[in-house]
């Protein structure tokens, strides 16, 4: 039995693709095109994973749509994809950092990206140990979750406060100087003894 609620987010995954080009068919992406796709007799793979990209957008933005969302406002808008290197599900420490990128002019960024439909639960863990091997880390997230994300970062001390925050607003729209905090440095947590590799901005 599939989970409605969950199907769609399960679209972009490598079993989804995996299955696509070595079977041409699977039950995640079937349900998900029957449910949310017109007319999908008539449209080719490409068709039906822009048509559901595109409902993504507009009704359920998981942490798919934000990690692509900022790679291509990255890569696309602000940095150029041959002098720019971008690592994703980086292990540091006790935690996975969403995104780690590298890019010729020096600038590393250490980022965890928080959609509307994740548990904020785990982010004092998760930046915590991104601090280990990183002197910057920001959080990406939905513009309407950012009141409940600086009440909680507020509650971290100087390492609350050093966080830097990118709004993914309604319009898509991520770095514009309405919907950033730029990250500070904080030293206070480097790990050489426990960390694969540190970095200081």
């Amino acid at each position: 039995m599939i989970d409605n609620s969950r199907a769609i987010n399960r679209v972009f995954t490598r079993n989804v693709i995996n299955d696509l080009l070595q079977k041409g068919s699977n039950k995640v992406f079937d349900y998900v095109v029957r449910r949310y796709v017109d007319d999908c007799e008539n449209k080719t793979h490409g068709e039906l994973f822009s048509e559901i990209y595109a409902h993504l957008g507009k009704e359920k933005r998981n942490e798919y749509y934000y990690m692509n969302t900022l790679l291509n406002k990255l890569l696309v808008g602000i940095h150029s994809v041959n002098t720019t290197t971008v690592l994703s599900n980086v292990r540091i420490g006790q935690a996975i950092a969403d995104f780690v990128m590298i890019n010729g002019e020096g600038k590393i960024y250490a980022l965890e990206v928080k959609s509307a439909l994740d548990n904020f639960d785990r982010l004092y863990n998760q930046v915590s140990n991104y601090y280990k091997a990183f002197s910057k880390v920001s959080v990406l997230l939905s513009e309407h979750d950012l009141n409940k994300v600086e009440r909680m970062l507020s509650q971290f001390g100087g390492l609350g406060e050093a966080v830097g925050l990118y709004l993914l607003t309604d319009r898509d729209t991520i770095f514009n100087k309405a919907s950033v905090r730029e990250p500070k440095q904080f030293d206070d947590y480097l790990d050489y003894s426990r960390s694969i590799f540190i970095v200081r901005l």
